[in-house]
Parts: C-alpha cells; sequence; structure tokens
C-alpha cells in the first residue's frame, strides 16, 4: 500500500485527542486525597506490570526527610512537610538541569509539576500534558495527583486534610524559587487551617544533591544586533521609564530573563535551548543595575552596554549576580515606590524572597511593562520572524522526504530517537541557525498522545506503519524562533485517526479564517479551534497555542486586547509631559474628574504638546487649566538635593551603608564642607534611619575598626543587624562589620556541613561563626578586639548556638595552640567532618600563613593530609579593569606560603566584591598541604649571611624556597635593623614599605631579580646574563632594603 506524507496536521502546538465521553460541566464528586490510580503500584490490579523507566525515590526521600527534621535552625522547630517546585530563582518555567530539583527527587521529568513531602507520604502535582509520562516514571513512593480530573484536591486542599488533626504543622518552601502570586495564593488558602507556610532559605534539596549534579554552564553573554533586534537598548529602556513615570515608580525589578534579554538586546546559553543570560536587572530613572556572572560578560558586552565609567542613565553597571539582596535592601530605603512585576500569562512575576526584599508599604505589584511593549513586534522583527518560519519549513518538508524515502525505498528501520536527531540535523543547516528551541518530541503509538514526551534509551519506539508518528520540534535563528507540530502516518490511518484529525484541521482552520472585532477575548477564539471537537465528545488537554520570541523564549505572553478607558488612552499620549515629584501624585481623582499635573517647564499651553498626542487628546479635552502648589522639602528625592548643592555632578554623594539603624558614609574631601547637611538628608530621607556617621580614616588600628563622627540624629552607635536568619547586636563604633559581605558570609556557609569545623581566626561579632553553628557546625571563633570579643559572646547566646567557643586571642596565637591542639585532638579521635580555616583580615592575612610553616612534626603532618583542612583566606589586590584579579590572589598566596598552589591543592578563587578603583577582595581556598607546612628555611647567601625569620616579615621564595638577592654593591650586606629605629617608623610608612614588599615579592618569585655577586665557579658552566643589569636596576627603597636583611 503507498504511504502518504499527506497526514499533517496543520496548525501548531496540537498533540495527541484525550477522548472525554463523559462530558463536561462542574463536579461535586468528593475529593480523593490518595491520588489517581499507579500502574504496577499496590493500589493497582496488577502490580507487576512496572514501567521500565521509573526511577526508585526511597534513598532520596529518605535524606530530604532527614534534612526536615534537622531543620531547627528555622524557629527552632522540625518541618512536617517541604514543597519542592519546578520553577529556577527567575521563574523561568525551563530550567537548566542544575536546577532540575523537582527532577532529582522524582524522577518525573514533566516540564510542570509540584512536589509535597512529609514525614509520611510523598505527592506530585501535574496537569494533563503529564499525566501518563508522571504514572510511567514515579515509584510507588509517589500519589500521584492528576490536576484537572474529577475530585483531585489542590496541595493546599491535600496539605489541610493531611494535618487536620495536628495543632500546627509547618510546610517549608524555598521563597526565591515560588513565584510571589502563588506564594500569596497558598498562603491565603491556608488562612483559616492549622498548616503554616514557612521560608526556608536553605534549599534542602541542595543539601542532599552533593554528588553527580550538573554545573551551571560557562558560555558567554554576547550582544545582539541591531540588524536582528531592530531597535537600540537604549530605546527600549527609555520606554519602559515612561511606563513607570506613568504610575509613578522609582524603580523597576526586572527577573525573567527573556525580559531582559529583550530589553538590553544580549543573549547567551543559561537555559537550554533557551538563549538567555541569567541574571537580574533593576532600573531606575538616573540607572541601570544588571546582575549576572562577571565571568560570562566579555569585553563585547562591555562596549554594547557601556559599562566603563557608567555615570550616566544611558549605561549599565554591571554588579556580582548574588549582590542583588543587599543591594535591594538598601536602595530600597531610598525608593518610595518600587514596581515588582506580578503574574501575567507565561510570566510568573517576581519570587516571593524579591518581593519580601522590598519594605510592604513601598510594593507596586503590577504586570511587567515589558511583555505589552515585547508583543508588539518591531518591522525587523516582523520580517526576521517571517524568514525564520520560512526557512524551518524548508529543513521540515526536506525531512518529511529524506524521511519518506528511507522508509518507503530502503525499507529503513527507524526508531524516535533517531527521527528526534535528524530533525535537528536539517534544521541544523539553514542560515542563521543557533540550535533547537526546545528538546525535539518524536512519539510514535501511544506516545504520540504524550504532549511533551521525550525518546530515551528505555522507551525508544520503532517507526512502524500502523500508527501515528508525533514530531513537535523548533528552532532557535538570529532572526526568530520557531515551534512546530505535524502527525504523520506512514500507513493507512483508521477510521478514528482520520476522524480525529479531520476535526482539528476543521478548527485550525475556523480560527485561521475568522475575521473579527478587536474586542474579542482569546476565550472566545478558542471555542472555534475545539467546537469541531466538543460536538463529538473529544477534547484535548492542553492550549490551543502561544505566543513565541523573537530569538528567545519558545513561549512568550499572547498580546492580548484590554478595553481602552479614557484615561489610559490620554495618559499614554501626556506620559512625557508629567510632572515628577517625590510623594506627590501627578494623576489624581476626586471623584468626578481625572486631574492630571503636567510639567510647567514643558508645557504651558494646550500647543506645547506634540501635534500628534494633542490630536488624540483634543476628542476628550483641549483646556489647560492652571493652580498653584506648594512645595517643600518632602517633595525632594536625596539627589534632587544634592544637585542642588554640587555644581560638579561627580562629587554627588551618591552610596551609602545600611548598618541597622545607622547610615555610614564615606564623604570625599569636597563634600565634607556639606557634611552636616548631607547627614542631616539622609536621616530625613532614609526609613528607619535614627544615626548617620562618616567614616574618618582608613582601618589602621589593630582592632580594626575605623573612626567616625556624628553626622546626623543620636549617638547611639550600638545597633542590631540581621543576617542568614541571625541577628548581631554591637557597638558599631567599636567593632568591624560591613553589610555588603552578607552575599560572602552566606557563600562561605556552602562550604560548610553538620560535623564540619570552623576556625575563625578573625571572627569580629560573628557573621561567619554564628550561622555556621546554626547550620550544625562546631566553631571555635576568635578576635583580638576585646568589644568584638565581647558581643561575640553575646550574639552566640542570643542566637541560641550551642557550639561556638570563643576567644581573645592574636590570630598567631590562637593558630598555634586553640587551633593546632583541636585538630590534633580530633585526629586522635578519628572525627569526621572537614575543618576550615576562615581568615578574613584581606588587608594582611595573608601575612600569618607563614604560621603554618613547620606546624607540625612529621606523624602530625601525615595525619593530617589524609584529610586537610580548607583554608580560606581574604585579601586585596590591586589590578586594572580588564586584568582578571585571580591571577594575583593566588600570587599573593604563593608568595607568603614560600610554595605554588597546584591543581590538587587549589580548592577555589572567588570574587568577593570592588573594594575601590582597581581593588579587588577576593577569597582563596586552598586545602593545607605537606608542601606548605614542611618548610624550608631559606639557604645562606653572600658570606654566611642567613635572611632571619621574623613575625610576619616576608621571606622571599624561588625555586626552592630560596632568594639570592641582587643589589648595586655586589658584597654590601647591611646588618640587621636596630629594633629601637624600627619602633620609631609611623604607620602609614610601614604600610607603603609592605605594598612594595609584595611588588618585590612576586618579582623575585617569577625570577626577574638575580644575584649578579653569584660567581660560575667551573669553567663547563654556562655564562647567564643577569636578567636586571646592574645599570637599569631600579632604586630599593632602604627601609625595605633594612627589612629584607639586604
Amino acid at each position: 500500500m503507498k504511504r502518504s506524507l499527506c497526514w499533517h496536521i496543520v496548525l501548531s502546538c496540537f498533540f495527541g485527542l484525550t477522548i472525554n465521553h463523559g462530558g463536561h460541566g462542574i463536579s461535586n464528586s468528593p475529593l480523593n486525597y490518595n491520588g489517581s490510580k499507579r500502574t504496577g503500584c499496590p493500589s493497582s490490579t496488577n502490580q507487576n506490570n512496572q514501567p521500565t523507566n521509573r526511577f526508585d525515590s526511597s534513598v532520596v526521600l529518605r535524606q530530604l526527610r532527614s534534612e526536615m527534621v534537622r531543620m531547627t535552625s528555622v524557629q527552632d522547630k522540625p518541618l512536617d512537610g517541604y514543597i519542592i517546585t519546578s520553577d529556577d530563582d527567575h521563574q523561568s518555567g525551563s530550567v537548566s538541569p542544575h536546577d532540575m530539583r523537582r527532577e532529582f527527587l522524582t524522577g518525573f521529568y514533566g516540564s510542570a509539576g509540584e512536589a509535597v513531602v512529609t514525614t509520611n507520604k510523598a505527592a506530585l502535582w501535574t496537569d494533563g500534558r503529564y499525566h501518563i509520562q508522571a504514572d510511567q516514571q514515579l515509584d510507588c513512593n509517589w500519589i500521584l495527583m492528576k490536576h484537572g480530573c474529577t475530585g483531585i484536591p489542590t496541595i493546599t486542599d491535600w496539605l489541610k486534610n493531611e494535618f487536620s488533626n495536628q495543632s500546627e504543622a509547618r510546610i517549608g518552601a524555598d521563597p526565591t524559587l515560588i513565584s510571589a502570586h502563588t506564594w500569596k495564593i497558598w498562603e491565603k488558602e491556608l488562612e483559616e487551617s492549622s498548616v503554616k507556610l514557612i521560608a526556608v532559605p536553605t534549599n534542602l534539596i541542595d543539601l542532599i544533591w552533593q554528588v553527580g549534579r550538573p554545573k551551571n554552564n560557562t558560555y558567554a553573554a554576547y550582544p545582539l544586533d541591531n540588524d536582528f533586534a531592530g531597535k537600540p537598548w537604549q530605546e527600549k529602556v527609555h520606554q519602559v521609564r515612561l511606563e513607570m513615570e506613568l504610575i509613578a515608580v522609582d524603580a523597576l525589578v526586572i527577573t525573567a530573563l527573556d525580559e531582559i534579554a529583550w530589553l538590553l538586546n544580549i543573549r547567551g546559553w543559561d537555559l537550554p535551548n533557551t538563549p538567555v543570560l541569567k541574571s537580574y536587572t533593576v532600573i531606575t530613572q538616573g540607572s541601570i543595575y544588571l546582575y549576572g556572572d562577571r565571568q560570562k560578560i566579555l569585553r563585547s558586552v562591555n562596549i554594547h552596554l557601556k559599562t566603563d565609567g557608567c555615570f550616566h542613565a544611558d549605561c549599565v553597571k554591571l554588579k556580582n549576580y548574588g549582590d542583588i539582596w543587599n543591594d535591594l535592601r538598601t536602595m530600597s530605603q531610598t525608593w518610595s515606590k518600587v514596581w515588582l512585576p506580578s503574574y501575567c500569562g507565561y510570566t510568573q512575576g517576581v519570587s516571593q524572597r524579591i518581593f519580601m526584599s522590598i519594605p510592604m508599604d513601598k510594593r507596586v505589584a503590577k504586570p511587567s511593562p515589558i511583555i505589552e511593549l515585547r508583543a508588539v513586534k518591531n518591522d525587523v522583527e516582523i520580517k526576521g520572524m517571517r524568514n525564520a518560519h520560512l526557512r524551518d519549513a524548508v529543513a521540515m518538508c526536506d525531512f518529511f522526504a529524506y524521511m519518506e524515502k528511507q522508509l518507503e525505498y530502503k525499507n529503513a528501520e527507524w526508531n524516535e530517537m533517531q527521527v528526534a536527531r535528524v530533525v535537528n540535523e536539517f534544521r541544523l543547516e539553514m542560515d542563521y541557525n543557533q540550535g533547537i528551541s526546545f528538546p525535539t518530541i518524536a512519539g510514535y503509538g501511544e506516545h504520540a498522545a504524550l504532549p511533551h514526551y521525550e525518546p530515551n534509551e528505555r522507551t525508544n519506539a520503532i517507526i512502524e506503519l500502523n500508527s501515528t508518528l508525533v514530531i513537535d520540534s523548533g528552532g532557535q535563528y538570529l532572526d526568530g524562533t520557531t515551534d512546530v507540530t505535524r502527525t504523520l502516518h506512514f500507513g493507512e490511518p483508521t477510521k478514528e485517526q482520520k476522524e480525529a484529525y479531520t476535526r482539528v484541521l476543521i478548527g485550525s482552520i475556523q480560527l485561521a479564517s475568522l475575521v473579527f472585532p478587536n474586542d474579542l477575548t482569546t476565550n472566545q477564539l478558542d471555542i472555534l479551534a475545539r467546537s469541531p471537537l466538543w460536538s463529538v465528545g473529544n477534547d484535548y488537554m492542553h492550549g490551543t497555542g502561544h505566543g513565541i520570541g523573537h530569538f528567545l523564549s519558545v513561549h512568550e505572553l499572547p498580546c492580548l486586547y484590554l478595553d481602552a478607558t479614557l484615561d489610559n488612552t490620554v495618559m499614554k499620549c501626556i506620559k512625557n509631559y508629567l510632572l515628577k515629584l517625590r510623594q506627590f501624585k501627578s494623576v489624581k481623582n476626586d471623584g468626578n474628574n481625572t486631574i492630571v499635573y503636567l510639567d510647567p517647564q514643558k508645557v504651558e499651553k494646550f500647543d506645547d504638546i506634540h501635534e500628534e498626542d494633542r490630536n488624540i487628546i483634543s476628542k476628550f479635552t483641549t483646556h489647560i487649566g492652571k493652580t498653584t502648589l506648594t512645595l517643600n522639602y518632602n517633595h525632594w528625592k536625596p539627589d534632587q538635593i544634592f544637585k542642588a548643592i554640587f555644581s560638579n555632578e561627580k562629587d554627588l554623594p551618591s552610596s551609602f551603608t545600611k548598618v541597622g539603624h545607622i547610615v555610614h558614609l564615606n564623604l570625599r574631601e569636597s563634600q565634607l564642607p556639606y557634611k552636616k547637611l548631607i547627614g542631616q538628608v539622609y536621616l530625613d530621607k532614609i526609613p528607619q534611619t535614627q544615626t548617620v556617621v562618616n567614616k574618618l580614616n582608613n582601618i589602621e588600628t589593630k582592632f580594626r575598626y575605623f573612626e567616625m563622627e556624628i553626622l546626623a540624629g543620636s549617638d547611639n552607635t550600638i545597633t542590631t543587624v540581621k543576617e542568614n536568619n541571625c541577628s548581631f547586636t554591637f557597638d558599631f563604633a567599636k567593632v568591624y562589620w560591613n553589610s555588603r559581605l552578607t552575599t560572602e558570609h552566606a557563600n562561605l556557609l556552602k562550604f560548610m556541613n553538620k560535623d564540619d569545623v570552623l576556625y575563625d581566626v578573625f571572627a569580629g561579632v560573628g557573621p561567619f561563626a554564628i550561622p555556621a553553628s546554626r547550620k550544625g557546625v562546631n566553631v571555635l571563633a576568635n578576635d583580638l578586639n576585646p568589644e568584638s570579643f565581647k558581643w561575640l559572646q553575646s550574639n552566640a547566646l542570643a542566637n541560641k548556638t550551642k557550639s561556638v567557643k570563643c576567644f581573645n586571642k592574636d590570630g598567631r596565637d590562637f593558630l598555634n595552640t586553640d587551633v593546632r591542639e583541636h585538630i590534633l585532638s580530633r585526629r586522635r579521635s578519628n572525627a569526621s567532618g572537614v575543618e576550615h580555616i576562615a581568615m578574613n583580615l584581606p588587608a594582611i592575612a595573608h601575612e600569618f600563613l607563614d604560621v603554618f610553616h613547620n606546624w607540625m612534626n612529621d606523624d602530625e603532618i601525615n595525619q593530617l593530609c589524609k584529610n586537610p583542612p580548607l583554608i580560606h583566606l581574604y585579601c586585596f589586590v590591586k589590578v586594572s579593569k580588564t586584568e582578571d584579579p585571580k591571577p594575583a590572589a593566588q600570587s599573593l598566596v604563593e608568595s607568603s606560603l614560600g610554595c605554588k598552589l597546584t591543581t590538587d591543592s587549589l580548592n577555589t578563587i572567588h570574587y568577593v566584591r570592588n573594594v575601590a578603583p582597581n581593588k579587588e577582595m577576593m577569597r582563596v581556598s586552598f586545602y593545607l598541604t605537606e608542601n606548605m607546612m614542611k618548610f624550608t628555611e631559606p639557604k645562606t647567601m653572600g658570606k654566611n649571611k642567613k635572611i632571619s625569620k621574623t613575625k610576619n616579615v616576608f621571606k622571599v621564595p624561588t625555586k626552592a624556597s630560596t632568594f639570592k638577592a641582587k643589589t648595586q654593591n655586589k658584597n654590601n650586606i647591611t646588618k640587621k635593623n636596630n629594633k629601637n629605629n624600627t619602633k620609631k617608623k609611623s604607620q602609614d610608612k610601614i604600610k607603603a614599605i609592605d605594598q612594595q614588599l609584595i611588588t618585590l615579592r612576586s618579582k623575585v618569585s617569577s625570577g626577574k631579580i638575580a644575584n649578579k655577586s653569584e660567581k660560575k665557579s667551573s669553567k663547563d658552566q654556562t655564562k647567564t646574563e643577569p636578567i636586571l643589569k646592574t645599570n637599569s636596576q631600579p632604586k630599593m627603597n632602604p627601609d625595605i632594603m633594612q627589612r629584607l636583611k639586604i
């Protein structure tokens, strides 16, 4: 029988049909809390019929429940349940393999579904697209809730029933991975029950998913040329700012990755098959902030976004990805209103964690303005999308012809995986193709009824002649994204298949040929597509269609028509002319009329409005009245006040740090004459501020705090800060605290697990030590400052930590005695866990590394190296803007250790933050090895002279930890420096010397300074020229020469 390719479904995104002979309507059936019947499970009649592709979840469920019990750090009570969603930090829908937490736990790989695990049950909810797939992939540990079927309870209904006999049930969830919209619904539905939703900042799946977890990719971002985008990103930002003015907000927080990519005309590959960069964006009227992985943002993107020297509104300030949390808490204090995008179609809106970061009275929850702006495609986008679909159609037609030829004339045997692979290959040959837009779905026979089925080795079916083959696939092109579904039959379809196919085709034709008014809703249109199926009791359990992106997401929000009102029509025309002031609404309604206040500097009479806008407004009014407004200090923002004071924009106060009730400034010299005024402005304008202080000097005291002066408010410097679910109280005038290290404090905690040990050498008031203790880590915390020691003890008690032992010692003494003895004691008792040594004194911490030279004897070293301690050392390095700071940080540590950090000993080098122009704070994490501890003293040089070893004095190493210093006079080696003279040196001069020492160390370590006085004793030795000749040798600071004993 001749095979035919005529059986193609015409409309994209139609899949297999679900026959519903029971009709439609609302059911009053009781809820089934035990879920749907499972194939091959105890509730099934055939328990031996286990699907081959099921995942055994017993181990991971046991591990998760163990973590739920251990969550006593959350209000001192364990969790009764835990919710796991399908989303990532950006509610992306499609997530990277690294973020597939629900898949890891359940073995179910559908794109949608929520799991709930209690102490004795596990349930998963998913929609009609995945009912069959979920039953096949979930093992019998799971209750399957087929959302949309009669009698299936919602998550909240199930939880209320499950804990109906319990006075209180605590259900945890990660607020970063759940939208504020969903969180609010769940909280509302649980309001009258005993079930309480608990925000758990530490993701419990992350704690148990340690082995085999895919890493985040390292693909670089890149700019999308205007030839494809059709509009510069600056114009798009301008449109967004106009929308912000319309509702009088100071800032917009954008978390949806496709919205950021569209707005800034950048692309990346941080999601599978979707060209986006994992990032956040914050827009104000004066700034644009992009939070992302700096390693992925190359020079081309920096040029595109004008990031270098960004001091104006139309450039982008780059920030580290994790800085968003601290910045939102800080910057929101200066904002009156913040636009937080809410749920709208495929866009879930911001996460609950973002939502909680903004004070309640400042939140404006409203769908993102980018949804509507992006929906209106420009001419270049429209042309590109058409061309992309044409090229894609050519690829599909070529594939259909090729496959038919293979089956009909060559009798080749094809399977589902082969179909998916070859379809992708045909697409990749097309111009501008950048890959596929989602994993190709090739489902034959019963697999064709699974809307999002993806073939694998265990389910790979052979393509035969007696059933249908559904191919759902798409491509990413520089000028567009495609998504097309076609149903093929290579034999003779059955009567039922023909009828189902024909009725879908009729619905597609009805929809495509309809002429409709602009106020028709999409629900009304959907009836046309489904009515031919409804008439015979059939339907499909998924949407009819969806919007599609322009080289972006394969699912994009459709452009919906909204009823226009007089206000909306007028406002779109006059938004550029509005009067914008702090604590002032430019649009007011008095009950009868809408009053719009215009900026008198832009509009004095009706003719001042642009002609196009004027023509629309004139349909409603041509009258512009005048009124007198009394404006005062309350109407102005801090930056507006400062602009009136400083003539030079570079002199404007631009940043501050909030420490509890204290605003901390670091004013420049040009700002000092106005310091009291600046302090008063911040006191008045920053909410919850009681004190404003200014830093007077750098941190130069041995107790690591700076002198400050109070500019405004009370003189109370004892404050309380909440960080990482802990509360820290301290006297800010007498201890060191940096709120900008909040993210780093959390980052270091990720290294530690229960039963580990943390030795915090410079602990301060406990930002590392106390959260680590609450995580189950045993902590020995030390600080030299008596005030820090006092508050460290107080904070440990206040946070109910039981495993923090506090010390008030010099760092060297602490390492040489308490740390050393504690580690040896652990070795003698074969204690488990990793030992972490934190050294957060970035200015000089590296100078303490010589403590580890000959720290232990040979036997002790051998014991130690079986499970070596992990040292986390913080340091400052100076590099240019374009220079990677990591090599400089590694070199600094190697110089101080006297040996190289190998791939085995080096754990990570992490960028912490920018401290000043060309000055970066880094963390170098490395294991303490035998080479570091078996330190060899430098050999003699010259005439039996040695380099003396003193505390914190650099020992210059070369290949064998020795060096030969070259001087202008061959034999002139100076004597030991007089101690009394050294004591008289000022602190500033010593610091300058240390900086020059660092430079000298790197030169000596790399062999750039050789000893010219060294003679070649053998004739056969090859003569070697010194790298630095005598006449070009730089003059050395005599103080450095003294400290080096040259």
